[in-house]
């Protein structure tokens, strides 16, 4: 009975306690709730839109810079490829240009010996 009586008694201080612990939680969720939106005011203030639409936004853009910067590097193999056949299509136009000067400084050579065979034997 003595135990039952003690319990009884301790229970009015326990729900007191109860009913303070969550007042008390109550006014901290109130205040943090009334930081929160102060913060959010303030971003939209900052920025101009909520924080979650222009996190949205960003990761929309940076998908698309990646989507850009794959396509760069594409476009920059491309251009080194045909960098490399430009080099390769000049030494072969240089090489060939080579042969054909020399091959009109045979023909002019051969014309001019002729040439003069030809007069040689004509004043002969």
């Amino acid at each position: 009975p003595e135990t039952n009586f003690t319990m009884a008694s301790d229970e009015p201080s326990d729900t007191t306690d109860h009913k303070q612990a969550i007042a008390e939680a109550l006014r901290r969720a109130r205040k943090a709730e009334v930081k929160l939106l102060q913060y959010q005011q303030k971003f939209i203030e900052k920025y101009g839109m909520p924080q979650m639409e222009l996190v949205e936004q960003l990761h929309a853009l940076k998908q698309s810079l990646t989507v850009d910067e794959q396509k760069l590097v594409c476009l920059d193999e491309e251009i080194h490829r045909n960098n490399e056949i430009l080099k390769q299509s000049s030494d072969q136009l240089h090489s060939l240009k080579q042969e054909l000067l020399l091959e009109h400084s045979r023909c002019n050579a051969m014309h001019l010996q002729s040439s003069s065979s030809s007069s040689s034997s004509s004043s002969s």
